[in-house]
């Protein structure tokens, strides 16, 4: 399942880290621009960019510790969050420009505690057959 990822302590996770918080921050700053036709304004740029690299530089360490489940739910989280932003920003009820964020967080916070339960399992079940 996760054979297209770097392996555990390589470096490449860095270029990983910048591609990921290019894409987060692209996908969750451009839509709000033009479907929502909000101004484009410094500081709520700098501060969804921070947000993008806080969340890849989490991601992206667990990658790099080898976490793979946790990499890999939480990349399938975030792009859900992001299509249902996106869906959300088309909805004209008043509410789209709070709500968008709110799934998006949402659905990356469940796809990361999908991949932690998942790491959790896999644990479990390899110290359990050491001691067979």
């Amino acid at each position: 399942m996760t054979g297209y990822l770097p392996a555990k302590y390589n470096k490449a996770w860095f270029v990983i880290l910048l591609i990921y918080t290019t894409i987060i921050f692209c996908c969750f700053y451009v839509p709000r621009l033009f479907i929502l036709n909000t101004a484009a304004e410094t500081e709520e740029a700098l501060r969804t960019l921070l947000l993008s690299f806080i969340i890849s530089f989490v991601v992206c360490l667990f990658g790099y510790l080898g976490k793979r489940f946790i990499f890999s739910f939480t990349t399938i989280g975030v792009i859900a969050g992001l299509i249902a932003m996106i869906y959300t920003y088309t909805r004209k009820t008043g509410w789209e420009d709070l709500i968008g964020p709110i799934m998006f967080l949402e659905l990356t916070l469940i796809g990361f505690a999908l991949g932690l339960v998942l790491e959790i399992v896999f644990y479990m079940i390899r110290k359990n057959k050491r001691y067979r």
